[in-house]
């Protein structure tokens, strides 16, 4: 295609992080944010449906902008001088697609729907979840006609891949936890969000997207940041007047969009190391994409203010 490795990272991290930033239904932040601050699960669903295209389309363009300057003249890539760790690896030829592999295509289609319909109806989450992909290994083996050993090994194959990934999380999640059983976090949290009661509600909806950008660095997962900050943010959210509702939206935002360049993601850093490009060159190619990102969520969190967003489902205070 006559393009870099910069691209392929921008077209994987932009979309996921984009993804995760605007989704309707994602269990490991809506479910959970809208739990801790007493609100109805998937409440204001269509605000969240309304924004989702035009956020994916402002990271499209930015993407493709690269894209179409470096297709145009390939001096001007980012990646000049930078090795590729895959360059020396030949195409691999695959077979058509039979039946076993639509059948495979199938289950996974109905296990995501599975998924889907156990968190939204009987509160599954990690566990349940775990228990139904599980099941789902174990239904593509029998549809690919794996054996036994095969399939064991196909599995540890996998696991083998993730190794490293999965001490970057370790490492993560320990600095987290010495900052919040050290009540670090707690105050670091509690004397970010003081300024807050001290301006209008719209600029402190910004606020609170600012501050959840900026605490996501020091906790990279999700549901964890839901846990340290929305029991603070929302009853903050009652006192300066801004919905809890648009709280658990500057809480997604601020979360979902800042993972795409905060160097504590494991996933973030496992992709660029597998791509071969550096921290610095993603640094200064994801910035602006955040910035744009960010100025439109500002944006989105202003007017969601403006018009009451939430107030239908805002809890009465005694």
């Amino acid at each position: 295609m006559r393009l870099d490795a910069m691209t392929a990272v921008g077209m994987i991290v932009a979309g996921y992080g984009i993804g995760y930033g605007v989704s309707a239904f994602n269990p490991f932040t809506v479910l959970i944010a809208q739990q801790i601050a007493g609100i109805p699960v998937y409440s204001g669903l269509w605000l969240r449906l309304a924004i989702f295209i035009p956020f994916v389309l402002i990271g499209f363009h930015h993407v493709w902008q690269y894209t179409k300057k470096v297709a145009n003249d390939p001096s001007k890539s980012m990646m000049i001088g930078v090795p590729c760790p895959l360059e020396n690896q030949t195409a691999t030829s695959y077979p058509a697609l039979a039946l076993r592999h639509k059948l495979i295509l199938g289950s996974f289609i109905i296990t995501l729907a599975i998924a889907v319909w156990g968190i939204a109806t009987k509160g599954w989450y990690l566990y349940e979840l775990g228990g139904v992909f599980i099941a789902w290994g174990v239904v593509v083996a029998i549809l690919g006609k794996l054996s036994a050993d095969e399939a064991a090994n196909k599995f540890i194959e996998g696991v083998s891949d993730l190794v490293t990934t999965a001490v970057l999380i370790g490492v993560a999640r320990g600095i987290a936890l010495i900052l919040e059983d050290g009540q670090i976090l707690h105050s670091l949290v509690h004397g970010m969000s003081l300024p807050l009661s001290y301006v209008s509600a719209e600029i402190s909806a910004i606020g609170m997207l600012v501050i959840q950008t900026l605490l996501n660095t020091f906790i990279p997962s999700g549901s964890g940041q839901a846990y340290v900050t929305m029991p603070l943010m929302a009853p903050l959210g009652d006192l300066v007047g801004v919905p809890r509702q648009v709280a658990v939206l500057a809480y997604q935002f601020g979360d979902g969009f800042s993972n795409m360049i905060i160097p504590t993601n494991a996933v973030l850093m496992g992709i660029l190391g597998m791509a071969g490009v550096p921290y610095g060159h993603w640094f200064r190619f994801c910035l602006p994409l955040l910035i744009k990102l960010m100025v439109a969520a500002s944006v989105v969190l202003v007017l969601a203010v403006m018009f009451g967003y939430g107030l239908d489902v805002q809890p009465t205070l005694n």
